[in-house]
This record gives C-alpha cells, structure tokens and sequence, in this order.
C-alpha cells in the first residue's frame, strides 16, 4: 500500500488483521488518521508509516486492553509524518528494537520511552521543535535481537542512536539520566546521552550487526578528552602497526566532532562520493562507514556534532589490512578533530563511572605498558592507484551467523512473495554478501578492480 497518494482514511476493518506481521503505508502523504483498533494487530512486528506528512497523531493504546496493544512490534518508522506528540502508550511496546521518530513536530518524548529497554535504534533527527528529552532505556534488555531475524542482509541495517538538526534541543539542552540532571552550557554539557549508549550496546552484542553508531550534538568533552587520547587534526591520515588483542579486546571506537555550514554551496563534482565517512583506503580498495542521516536537511546553521563508531572485533580487519584510516567529508562538513581507541571489556565500567559523573583519571592511551596502547604512524596521502578504486561499504563481511540468519529470513520473505505479499527492503544498498574476505585480499595483492 506504498505511495497510495490517494488514501485519506483507513477502514478500522484493518484490526481483524490479527495475524498480519508487516504493514506500510510509507509516502502516503494525503493520509490524515489511523483507526484506534491497529492495537488488536497483535502479530505486527513491522508498521511504517514514513512520509505521510499529513499524520499528525498515532493512536496507539487506545480504546483497547493496553497489556496486548501491539505486543509483537519489532519496528516502528514514523520518520516525517508532522506527528505533534508522541503517545504516551509508546512505551508499552516491550518488544520495540528499532524506533525512527524523524523530522516530526512534537516538543518533548513521553517519560515512558524509558521502558522500552530491547531499544537498539533510535532516530530523532531533524526533530526541529524538539526542546527537551527525558530519561533513556538504560537497562539490560532480557531479550532482543529479534529483528535481525526478520529481515535478510541484516547487516545492512545500522544500530544507533541519532540527535542531529534539534535546533532547539541545542538551545536549550536538558536531560536527567540516570538521575542526574544536566544542562546544555559551558559548565556542564550533555553528559551522559552517547555514555547510556554505548554501554548498553556494546554489553548486548545481539542488539547489532559489525558495529553501531552515535550522533549528538557537541559538548561532550568529557568522553573525548578522557577516552580518545589518540587525537587528529583534520586531515590527518593513519595506519596501525599493532594493538593489543588478547581475549578481553571487544572492539575499535572512532570518534569526529564537525560542523555543518547550511549557507555552503557544494561542488559535487570534486566532493567524496558520500557526504561524510570514516574511510579504510588500501592499494586496490576503499572501504566506507558512511553517515546514516540525510546530512542536507540540517536547518541549524553553523552546529558542532559528535559522531561515535564502535566496530566489533571480528570485524576489524583493517588491522590486518593496513589501511590508511581517516575521515573524509564534503566541503560544508568541517571536521575539527577525531580520535580512536581500542575496546576491552574491563572498560565497560570505567564508561558506567564516567557516565554517573564519577571523578576518574585520563584514559590511559599513550603508556606502552597500557592494554589500550596503539602503536601507528601518521601517513601523508592517501593510497593511490590508476583508475578509481573498489567501494566496499565496511559491513561487507558476512559472518557465519549473519549467513545463518540471512537464509531464514529470506525463507519467511520467500513466504511472503508466494502470498502475494513480498516485502519491501527498508534499507536499501550494495548487495555483496557473495565477496569473501580472501577475495578482496587477493585484489589488493593482483592489482584487480
């Protein structure tokens, strides 16, 4: 029902759809209402409605038993739909791992959102009356995963948590984590927001595929200065020699604070070919963990933003590789300074206590004697080569379990299709689950493109 350019109303026939699991009416942009009884869908696992820039309220929890309204949702996309408030009810949706709220209307979340602890991915940008934003899911969820089993090319489909073009929520920044209060200022910054993040993903590795991402905006100086003492200027361009990887390593963490300038003119002709990237170049080869966000509707003028990467180990290849790592941008994207800094699980609590605001010594980097020590040197360019070079988004490794997990959801897809009701991906891009690790390796060695 994608694109029905004609549809205003919905008939509340739909709610004795009790087995139905997948629903869109993404870009039906004249629609205006939705009939209460959706909440007696207890099978729907996925309900879009992006784009339908006529919606301004969801009615969710309403008229029906809250203790089985939607019980089974895994995703809920709601991105630019003008919604002037968020419902309340939203956080009786236990199951919900995936929540995009962008370029919609409302000033504030419900206190409720707070309950939704299976969250992995939550999308706020471009929100550009939101003022404040209450308490986060910050518990360990009990269970979760489950979307990841629903769709194929799994890894494909980022995790995060995204706070980008909030003009407001940059004017006037409040939030109470945990308990503790902070304001948006020069004495005390965000605190908090990208820390309750990053904790709790990376202690549920079930909650992504390869690694995740954070976006907010700037004024945390307390995690990049005490956590990423690897610090580049921009330009700056790196190779590891080696690091420490014994068995509590978990991961790499990438960190950027940039600017946008909305008044840029932008020459796409000598631009990168992605607006804003973490860049792994070799010989034959350009691997790219791209900005998840449509970077060109920020309307806040001259912003600073933090951006954070995690990579898991298995995918950290680039260690083997040797690539020269760095992050590229167009022309309005003003990149100040970008860290990096290596993951091991004794760190989890050093990032809760750096969380609750707990005095704490710098994070040790730069002792050869640290686990965290990075041994890398600072290259002039860029690897080069004649011709242009072979683009790998970085999640182009395909592990066993994702392989495992891609066939059984492309059997409940097949399904699907035999039924006349084949779905959509949702997120679209490169397919190349077929290309192996020892492939690429044998490209950069050959010189093949």
């Amino acid at each position: 029902m994608d694109g029905c350019t004609s549809l205003s109303l919905v008939h509340e026939s739909i709610g004795a759809l009790a087995k139905l699991t997948f629903w869109s009416l993404r870009d039906c942009k004249i629609l205006v209402s939705i009939p209460d009884n959706i909440n007696t869908m207890i099978s729907l696992q996925t309900l879009d409605f992006c784009g339908c820039l006529e919606l301004t309220y969801l009615p969710i929890g309403e008229g029906f038993n809250s203790s089985s309204n939607l019980e089974s949702l895994i995703f809920l996309e709601i991105g630019f739909c003008n919604l002037l408030e968020v419902p309340d009810a939203i956080g009786q949706l236990s199951c919900l791992e995936r929540l995009n709220l962008q370029g919609n209307d409302f000033v504030s979340l419900p206190n409720s959102i707070k309950g939704l602890h299976c969250l992995a991915y939550l999308n706020l940008s471009h929100c550009h009356k939101l003022k404040t934003l209450p308490n986060l899911p910050s518990e360990r969820a009990s269970s979760g995963g489950r979307y990841f089993k629903t769709v194929s090319g799994s890894h494909d489909h980022r995790s995060g948590f995204y706070v980008f073009g909030c003009p407001k929520l940059v004017d006037k920044f409040s939030i109470d984590l945990n308990g503790v209060s902070a304001h948006f200022n020069e004495e005390f910054s965000c605190k908090g927001i990208e820390l309750a993040w990053l904790i709790r993903l990376i202690k549920e590795p079930y909650h992504f595929r390869c690694g995740f991402d954070i976006v907010v905006p700037w004024g945390l100086e307390v995690i990049f200065s005490r956590w990423f003492n690897n610090e580049f200027d921009e330009g700056s361009v790196i190779r590891i020699k080696q690091c420490n990887m014994d068995d509590n390593w978990i991961g790499f963490a990438f960190c950027v604070i940039f600017e946008v300038d909305k008044y840029f003119s932008v020459s796409f002709s000598s631009s990168p070919p992605y607006p804003f990237y973490l860049s792994f170049e070799s010989e034959n080869t350009e691997e790219y963990f791209d900005m998840p966000l449509n970077l060109e509707l920020d309307k806040i003028g001259r912003s600073n933003h933090l951006w954070i990467i995690y990579i898991s180990r298995q995918h950290c290849h680039f260690l083997k590789t040797g690539a020269h790592i760095t992050f590229k941008a167009r022309e309005r994207f003003k990149i100040k300074k970008w860290g990096m800094s290596s993951i091991f699980k004794q760190d989890i609590d050093y990032l809760q206590r750096m969380q609750l605001g707990e005095p704490l010594p710098p994070h040790p980097n730069l002792d050869h004697s640290d686990v965290h020590y990075i041994d890398f040197d600072f290259v002039e360019k860029s690897n080069s080569s004649s011709g242009s070079k072979f683009q790998l988004p970085y999640n182009w490794l395909v592990t066993k379990e994702d392989k495992d997990e891609n066939k059984e959801a492309k059997v409940k897809e097949n399904n699907l299709s035999n039924v006349g009701l084949e779905r959509p991906r949702l997120s679209p891009r490169v397919e190349i689950s077929s290309i192996r690790m020892d492939d690429v390796f044998r490209w950069r060695k050959n010189g093949q493109k």
